[in-house]
């Protein structure tokens, strides 16, 4: 079951299928009628989980100490426990606006803005609207080829703007990687997956890109 149940999270259809009811209003019930099955019904990720987050607990709660406001705080705790038990009223929830919080995020007219999984561009080009075209730099990734043309379409010519059709990771690498032009993209960890799903992209880490030297927000 588990196994069935990663194979919906991460398929395209079911992607389609949830922004379709999404328009009625129904993508929520899905999604909590999924994870209250999870919940009564651990899977082995959450026995994972549950062992990774007891012994490193000090790290856990260092990192939390490290955050500036108490509403970030609150996020991180709570969505530490939904991870471990899948109980969707440990869920923090969404913000209205994602990224761009109102009573945290402040633009500057200096800002160095990376984007780390461009998809559409929409991310970005709701950072522009909000600092109303002053902005320093914007650098967006993007690994999955899929996402190119809308990329290109979406993304206005602008010199302060650079896209880079590659990953970001860890190290600057090659990796497995499964394109499906949406959220159901991702890297390819396990080994029993049909080769010809699988792509082999470039990735780069961001301390070994010259151009994000100076970021000052990270989306990722």
């Amino acid at each position: 079951m588990e196994i069935i149940l990663n194979r919906i999270r991460k398929s395209k259809f079911f992607n389609i299928i949830l922004n379709l009811v999404g328009i009625v209003g129904l993508d929520k019930v899905c999604v909590r009628l999924m994870y209250l099955w999870i919940e009564k019904h651990p899977t082995d990720q959450m026995k994972d989980s549950l062992k990774y987050y007891d012994e490193h607990e000090k790290e856990i709660i260092r990192i939390k100490e490290l955050l500036a406001d108490d509403k970030s705080r609150k996020v991180w705790r709570q969505a530490i426990e939904f991870r471990k038990t899948m109980n969707y009223k440990e869920h923090p929830g969404k913000e209205n606006d994602q990224y761009f919080v109102n009573d945290i995020i402040k633009l500057e007219p200096n800002e160095v803005f990376i984007d780390c999984g461009g998809y559409d561009g929409a991310t970005s080009l709701e950072f522009m609207r909000r600092c109303e075209g002053k902005f320093k730099q914007i650098v967006i990734f993007e690994p999955d080829y899929q996402c190119k043309p809308m990329l290109k379409k979406n993304i206005p010519e602008d010199k302060r703007i650079k896209v880079i059709f590659k990953g970001v990771w860890s190290k600057t690498t090659n990796i497995r990687f499964i394109s499906s032009g949406d959220s159901a993209s991702h890297v390819a960890e396990c080994t029993n997956i049909d080769s010809s799903d699988l792509e082999v992209i470039p990735v780069i880490a961001m301390d070994e890109c010259e151009i994000c030297r100076d970021a000052t927000f990270i989306k990722m």
